[in-house]
């Protein structure tokens, strides 16, 4: 994707057992511009997020990924970004393809890289879907929709226990 449109960067935040192999893989094709951030305080990961565009979540199939609901990507709703998320469980359950972000196929990085071009290419389909990401955390994540969703379940399971 990088040795097809030069002015596209990608930072990789966080840390964990493939990050020297990811370092030494980008040094041999010669991407220099990847930056890899390492771990990152959690005050600082909203300075990272708000110069993406397009935040990834290439989840691979693995039972906790598919039984898992992640947190991170309403964090990035919630800033108005757009995210892309594998099609594994979790991420599906967050991400709407085409309305709320983009679902791409697991561990086929040709898709991914398709899918980010696109989207490259489309600036005001990034606007839509960043604005639709943000209304649908707003609308269905937040916390006070949270409880009152907990709430109604409660009184209705005392009630049926009631009656």
């Amino acid at each position: 994707c990088l040795s097809r449109r030069k002015q596209i960067g990608l930072v990789i935040v966080g840390d964990g057992p493939e990050r020297k192999a990811l370092e030494t893989k980008a040094l041999q094709l010669g991407l220099a511009g990847v930056v890899f951030t390492g771990s990152v305080p959690h005050t600082e990961v909203p300075s990272w997020y708000s110069i993406m565009d397009l935040v990834v979540y290439p989840r691979i199939r693995a039972v906790i990924n598919e039984r898992v609901t992640p947190l991170k990507p309403l964090e990035v709703m919630a800033l108005g970004k757009v995210c892309l998320g594998s099609n594994v469980g979790g991420l599906i359950e967050l991400i709407h393809d085409g309305q709320t972000g983009v679902i791409f196929r697991s561990e086929d990085s040709a898709h991914l890289a398709d899918v980010v071009m696109a989207l490259m290419d489309d600036p005001h389909r990034i606007q839509h879907l960043g604005k639709a990401a943000l209304e649908f955390v707003r609308k269905e994540r937040e916390w006070s929709t949270v409880v009152e969703r907990y709430c109604e379940l409660y009184n209705r399971s005392i009630q049926q226990k009631r009656g």
